[in-house]
C-alpha cells in the first residue's frame, strides 16, 4: 500500500504541475520536454528509494 501511494503522489504532483503550466498559458507542446524529464527523474528518484524491494529473484537487473 506505501508503495500505491508514493506512485500515485508521483503521479499526481507531476499531472498538477503540467496542469498550472498549461492554465498560466503554455501550449502543452511547450510543456511536453519538461513533462517528460521530470517524469523520467521522479520515477528514477521513487526506484532508488525502493531499492531491491520489489526485485523477483533471479533478477540481476540493476536499479542504479
Amino acid at each position: 500500500m506505501l508503495i500505491a501511494t508514493q506512485l500515485l503522489a508521483v503521479q499526481d504532483i507531476l499531472a498538477a504541475d503540467n496542469g498550472r503550466r498549461v492554465a498560466a498559458g503554455e501550449t502543452p507542446d511547450e510543456v511536453y520536454p519538461d513533462a517528460v524529464a521530470a517524469t523520467e527523474h521522479a520515477f528514477r528518484m521513487v526506484e532508488r528509494g525502493l531499492g531491491d524491494l520489489l526485485r523477483r529473484p533471479g533478477d540481476s537487473t540493476s536499479s542504479t
